[in-house]
């Protein structure tokens, strides 16, 4: 059985400012990357695959999941605007 699980990005400074972001690009703050680590210490088992926007927020978020809670040592995470590009 193949199971997807959905997470949004850690916290922005934006995001605690309450500015909307939108395709602006700002990094994850340093809670953002505690939640980050906390979600990957919340994954009941390994993962086999992460899709992820490209944006810096989003992308780091799932750089730091896949490193602690990977099969594989090294996972890739993928841009979700690569598999879109691919579909067309």
């Amino acid at each position: 059985m193949t199971t997807f699980l959905l997470a949004r990005h850690g916290e922005t400074e934006w995001n605690r400012e309450e500015r909307y972001q939108g395709h602006a690009d700002p990094p994850l703050n340093e809670i953002g990357r505690g939640q980050a680590e906390e979600l990957a210490n919340d994954f009941g088992g390994p993962v086999d695959a992460i899709f992820s926007s490209d944006l810096r927020r989003a992308s780091e978020t799932a750089q730091i999941v896949g490193a602690r809670a990977s099969r594989q040592n090294g996972l890739r995470t993928l841009s979700l605007r690569n598999c879109a590009d691919r579909s067309s």
